[in-house]
């Protein structure tokens, strides 16, 4: 049974059209991608298996573009799109895996003397979403609490969102300390259990 050209030139001309004028002179180009980059630290790798595994896991975490990890050093450096994503969403998606992921903040400002004790993956992911900074921003530029204020950008004690600090978020004190979360919910998980969030 002959073909026929009649019927086979549409057909190619359609099949064509999505390559035609991509890149061309006067289309229409993508936006481009502005990526921030994290660092996260992975416990539990052992071997070089246990690299692919946490590098696959956070690979197919939506937004996130590329990510190099070592298990020697328990490191991994994810760079992501941040208008899509946060670093917590990634942590909390190898920590899902059986590998126990915090995110680094690392900031130029002395250290508190109360550290955060350990963040809620269920409250990271829902938090992520609603709550966390949609700018683009350093780790640097994280003000560790206590000792945040209106305006600065902070990370939720409960969820481990880095979110913009307002007047209208909840606080709580703690030792004279004054803490803020990223929305209601959290403030009633760190009312709750202020040791498992918080610590001195």
């Amino acid at each position: 049974m002959r073909a026929n050209p009649q019927l086979l030139l549409p057909l190619m001309f359609l099949a064509a059209l999505p390559a035609c004028g991509r890149g061309a002179p006067g289309s229409q180009q993508t936006a481009a991608v502005h990526l921030a980059s994290t660092t996260l630290h992975v416990e539990g790798m052992t071997c070089a298996s246990c690299e692919v595994t946490v590098r696959t896991v956070a690979g197919k975490v939506d937004g996130v573009h590329s990510v190099d990890v070592d298990h020697a050093t328990g490191v991994a450096t994810v760079q992501y799109d941040p208008a899509r994503i946060g670093p917590v969403a990634v942590a909390s998606a190898i920590t899902a895996m059986g590998y126990p992921t915090q995110v680094a903040v690392e900031t130029s400002k002395p250290a508190a003397s109360t550290s955060v004790a350990g963040f809620d993956p269920a409250m990271a992911a829902m938090c992520q979403a609603g709550c966390a900074a949609v700018e683009d921003y350093e780790a640097a530029d994280v003000v560790s609490q206590p000792g945040a204020r209106a305006g600065d950008l902070t990370q939720c004690p409960v969820s481990g969102v880095v979110f913009r600090l307002t007047d209208e978020h909840p606080s709580f004190v703690s030792d004279g300390q004054t803490w803020f979360t990223c929305c209601g919910m959290c403030m009633k998980k760190l009312e709750a259990t202020p040791d498992r969030f918080i610590q001195g």
